[in-house]
């Protein structure tokens, strides 16, 4: 199942340095930890993080979104269709280049 977190270890994939990534994204150096501690990116985060990658950023943005509401079959629905959309999508884009 993807997680907004599976955005985030693409993104230490790319470049496995989360001080790195907290300067990119203009964070606090301590933000990421806690986002992994609670399980999920905020929308924010996950919006920011996915432009970056050159990915699908509304799509990921739903995603984190959708991860903090509880849940209800609705959810989890809406959950499987964008998953299936960024793993579509995901395989399309480029990956991320530091300007």
């Amino acid at each position: 199942m993807l997680t907004s977190l599976d955005l985030f270890a693409k993104a230490m994939a790319h470049t496995p340095n989360q001080a790195f990534w907290c300067r990119e994204l203009g964070l606090k150096r301590n933000t990421l930890s806690a986002a992994k501690a609670r399980g999920r990116l905020s929308p924010t985060i996950a919006a920011t993080l996915a432009t970056l990658l050159h990915e699908d950023a509304t799509a990921w943005t739903a995603i984190a979104g959708l991860e903090a509401e509880p849940p209800s079959r609705a959810r989890d629905k809406m959950l499987t269709q964008l998953r299936t959309l960024v793993t579509t999508s995901s395989q399309q884009r480029h990956t991320y280049t530091a300007p």
